[in-house]
């Protein structure tokens, strides 16, 4: 476990759909994977072992890692929701 109670998972592990995260921090990636997952974000901090305010730390950090505002513009900052055209 890290200072922020998030578990470090190996350097392989792939993320949601195959696609890596290269600028996020392992733990912001696995918030937002967390959240992509469950949908709420109470749900998510309970898959992860979190309290909700350390959940929605690590959340805020991705969305401010991404300089996005939402989790819709993180998933596609990343590379985990193509609209189609």
């Amino acid at each position: 476990m890290n200072g922020h109670g998030l578990m470090r998972e190996p350097a392989t592990q792939q993320s949601f759909v195959g696609q890596t995260a290269p600028s996020l921090r392992p733990s912001a990636e696995r918030a937002l994977l967390a959240y992509a997952r469950t949908g709420d974000r109470r749900s998510a901090a309970a898959s992860l072992g979190l309290s909700l305010g350390v959940f929605n730390n690590a959340l805020s950090k991705a969305f401010e890692q991404l300089g996005v505002t939402t989790a819709i513009d993180a998933f596609r900052a990343i590379g985990w929701l193509r609209v189609p055209r």
